[in-house]
């Protein structure tokens, strides 16, 4: 399962500066057309290697720093730092970051050293230097820590070199800018959907689970869904949009195949849900019809009986016409023998005797 309010932070992405790196570089001297000391030149002259000390950050790669002239703004020569305090951009990702990792490398009163490349100045009149602190270049520091991305604008290339290496570092490393564990970053969105969608996948609702469980799943699929629309929409941008900040084509790439195999893992689950839902619709349909008609029959049998009992007690007792029958003869009685061998006395006609002692004559018992 997914819940919603991450899914919102997830697609919530920073939008693009108004203006693109090709604006920054017609305003300067090459090829701008405009007159050189109104591009590369301070009012009193070009702009000198020479030491300050800064007065304060303003954000990731613009300080302002205090010489013997006063004090005046530089921008780092070779790096673009998320947007912090553009009053046409909102903050971008990480560019609070940004600002503080400058904040920690050069808090106010810190001694560094300015070095500058044929153009020391841009349009805004802002001194383009790289910046050292000993023999540490915070130009390329920053770019290490994945915090900008490395550009060279208006043929300022002199210290081109050793920023690009530094961003190679971050790139390889997956810092900053180029992190799948910081929310805000592309290849963290990307990276989130990911994990997302493979925890969905892992739990479909089982059957029986009920319509409603298909429903909200479905939902969830619909969510992740949008969410990798929105940042397939950032990562098909021009490469110079900033919200692909420090991305080459070659990782964009790499992050749109990623994209398009998890959209379409999610598409072929969604489908999969449409038939589990139609399964689980028609078997809790198919019970509902078992458990009516088993209800049905049981009332039938119920009815039926009630019935037949009350026609048994309503019926009239009928009474029997056929003759009693007459009682059974005794059954004759068995002529007994007559076993006696002792002496008798007859009575008169023989018929009947009494038994009589032999010798005394008289009867016996």
């Amino acid at each position: 399962m997914v819940s919603t309010s991450p899914l919102k932070e997830l697609v919530a992405v920073k939008s693009a500066r108004t203006l693109c790196l090709a604006v920054v570089t017609a305003g300067l001297v090459l090829g701008s057309g405009l007159p050189a000391q109104a591009a590369d030149r301070r009012p009193d002259g070009p702009a000198k290697d020479r030491t300050a000390v800064v007065a304060k950050v303003v954000d990731g790669d613009t300080i302002d720093v205090r010489d013997a002239d006063g004090v005046h703004r530089v921008r780092l020569l070779n790096i673009d730092t998320p947007e912090t305090v553009d009053p046409r951009s909102p903050v971008e990702c990480l560019g609070p970051e940004a600002s503080a990792f400058l904040t920690d490398r050069l808090p106010a009163g810190t001694k560094v050293a300015l070095k500058h490349d044929r153009i020391t100045h841009d349009k805004y009149g802002r001194e383009l230097a790289a910046v050292f602190v000993g023999n540490t270049f915070v130009n390329a520091e920053i770019a290490k820590a994945g915090l900008a991305d490395a550009i060279v604008i208006g043929g300022n290339d002199k210290f081109y070199d050793r920023v690009i290496a530094a961003q190679k570092v971050a790139r390889t490393a997956r810092s900053g800018l180029y992190a799948e564990t910081v929310a805000c970053t592309v290849p963290g969105q990307v990276a989130a959907v990911e994990q997302q969608t493979a925890a969905l996948l892992a739990q479909p609702p089982a059957s029986g689970a009920g319509v409603e469980a298909f429903d909200a799943y479905a939902a969830q699929l619909a969510a992740l869904a949008a969410a990798a629309t929105t940042v397939g929409t950032v990562l098909a941008a021009d490469l110079h949009d900033h919200r692909l900040l420090g991305l080459n084509a070659g990782r964009v790439r790499t992050l749109v195949a990623r994209l398009g195999a998890t959209r379409s893992a999610v598409t072929a689950r969604a489908a999969e849900t449409t038939t589990w839902r139609a399964a689980e619709a028609a078997r809790i349909a198919a019970e509902q019809a078992a458990t009516a008609q088993a209800e049905a029959d049981r009332v039938a049998a119920e009815a039926a009986a009630a019935a037949k009992r009350a026609a048994a007690k309503a019926a009239p007792k009928k009474r029997s016409t056929a003759p009693a029958p007459a009682p059974a003869a005794p059954a004759p009685e068995a002529p007994q023998v007559d076993t006696y061998t002792g002496c008798r006395a007859y009575a008169p006609g023989g018929r009947t005797y009494t038994k009589i002692d032999c010798k005394t004559k008289l009867p016996i018992g």
